[in-house]
């Protein structure tokens, strides 16, 4: 469909929820049969697998048998004298030649895509950078990967959760996965039965979920809009026994408190809003006033994670680098499931880049702090507004971008708020400058780049000029910097 389209825009937008929604599914279905396997006594266990081998091993056989007869048949149609016994021996043959077989089809397209993932129909398809390639480029690009042997028993039996931990792992991914998929039905698709039937399979399998006190809500609030009055007054019964302190249960005895709670949100976010720009106008120590202050005058606020990391950052600009690395790895170890966690984390691997700096050659460019590292390890640089595109959405894009045209080169795709109302992608490592270059190249001109609207800046950066770009928030600066010693020499 073209972008010109006047339903590009809500095709596009239930696409993406669809595949979010299919995301989930997949999520349950794959993590509820690694399970049942793993369930399995050892012995039946090894046999399940072993049998899948087996088969796997009969199907190549068989293929191989379908291809020798193909060729043997191709041999017998170019012989002019057997030419007039081709079509009643392709009538005998019964739908065997390969290319008739739907089967052996699907085989091969799995095992092709299996072995090189996603490509274009295209020349050159093994490579993921199509330009003329010297010796070492085409060695890096055909590097060895850890992929799944189908025919090796140690492949499926290292993805089974056969320890309590991982167990507890896999169970945690399947909640998840069942509570986003209820919301998604709720909120986006508004398909109030499909949420019903998620949210009480969740509510059923795991009661004891820590989200058990919101899905108790939303099955109340959604029996209830469905008219169906038994079912709402039951869940309302246990949320008000098992959670009577939760803003919950406050919602559901005094129908005022909602907006109190709007009220409070709006203050919460006004006074975050009023630190954040503290932290940008470098007034640390009013940032860190502030921040302590609300946390100390509502240790229950729903921004809590969010004013104690901005505190630590704030915090960082009067330690050395060890005593804020502490400080970053107590976040990240606090508050294991909120995005503040992978934040800290991010900005701990980047101090630990800046600490394995060595070489301090500085680029001509009177006394810019960036250096001339065209050899160094290199990052992608994606800056957008979350107001534009939701970072979940964002990251999934370039995902299966890379999982069609990238598959070989084992690329890290993270986020970080780099600003408020802004988020920063990172697509990493890439091997040096040209490599990043090809991938910059193929972003700016390709289709991906739609999905992140108009407003946004992108560029590469090397690795150890990462730190210092992060540190200041330099985007005006290293634009310059990627102007001149990226873009116009290329």
């Amino acid at each position: 469909m073209s972008s010109d389209n006047d339903r590009f825009v809500p095709a596009s937008a239930r696409q993406k929820t669809l595949t979010e929604l299919i995301t989930n599914l997949d999520i349950i279905q794959h993590q509820d049969s690694i399970q049942r396997v793993a369930l399995m006594p050892e012995k039946e266990r090894l046999a399940f697998i072993d049998n899948i081998i087996e088969k796997l091993k009969q199907e190549e056989q068989r293929l191989k048998e379908l291809e020798n007869s193909r060729r043997s048949e191709n041999n017998f149609f170019n012989d002019p004298q057997k030419n007039n016994s081709f079509n009643r021996m392709n009538q005998n043959r019964g739908g065997g030649w390969y290319f008739d077989n739907p089967n052996t089809l699907s085989f091969g397209f799995s095992e092709f895509n299996r072995k090189w993932g996603k490509r274009k129909l295209e020349d050159d398809w093994r490579r993921s950078d199509k330009k003329s390639q010297s010796v070492e480029e085409a060695l890096l690009d055909t590097i060895y990967e850890d992929e799944f042997d189908p025919k090796s028993r140690d492949s499926y039996l290292k993805e089974l959760p056969v320890t309590i931990e991982a167990m507890k792992e896999s169970n945690q991914k399947i909640i998840e996965a069942y509570f986003d998929a209820g919301v998604i039905y709720k909120e986006k698709l508004s398909d109030i039965p499909q949420s019903i039937s998620t949210f009480e399979i969740l509510n059923t399998r795991f009661p004891n979920s820590e989200n058990r006190v919101m899905i108790l809500y939303f099955l109340y609030r959604l029996h209830d809009e469905k008219g169906n009055i038994d079912f709402a007054k039951d869940y309302k019964r246990m949320l008000l026994k098992e959670f009577p302190q939760s803003d919950y249960a406050k919602l559901i005895k005094d129908p005022d408190y909602d907006e109190e709670m709007v009220q409070a949100n709006n203050l919460l976010n006004t006074d975050y809003k009023k630190a954040h720009q503290y932290y940008l106008q470098s007034q640390f120590n009013a940032c860190i006033n502030l921040c302590e202050q609300v946390n100390k005058n509502n240790p229950n606020n729903a921004l809590y994670p969010n004013f104690d990391f901005l505190k630590t950052m704030a915090k960082g600009y009067g330690m050395t680098k060890g005593n804020y690395i502490n400080a970053l790895t107590i976040i990240a170890e606090k508050y294991p499931k909120h995005q503040v966690s992978e934040s800290a984390k991010e900005i701990l691997r980047y101090l630990k880049l800046e600490e394995l700096e060595v070489d301090k050659t500085t680029l001509n460019v009177g006394d810019s702090p960036y250096l001339d590292k065209p050899k160094a390890g290199h990052y992608f640089i994606l800056l957008f507004k979350e107001f534009d595109l939701e970072v979940s959405i964002a990251k999934s894009t370039l995902s299966n971008y890379h999982a069609e045209y990238y598959r070989l080169d084992r690329l890290n795709v993270s986020d970080l708020l780099f600003q408020e109302h802004t988020h920063m992608i990172t697509v990493r490592e890439f091997p040096n400058k040209n490599k990043a270059m090809a991938y910059y190249k193929a972003f700016v001109e390709g289709d991906v780049r739609g999905v992140f609207g108009e407003d946004y800046d992108v560029f590469v950066i090397a690795s150890p000029n990462f730190p210092t770009f992060f540190k200041n928030r330099d985007v005006e600066g290293y634009k310059k910097i990627f102007q001149e010693y990226y873009l116009n020499k290329q």
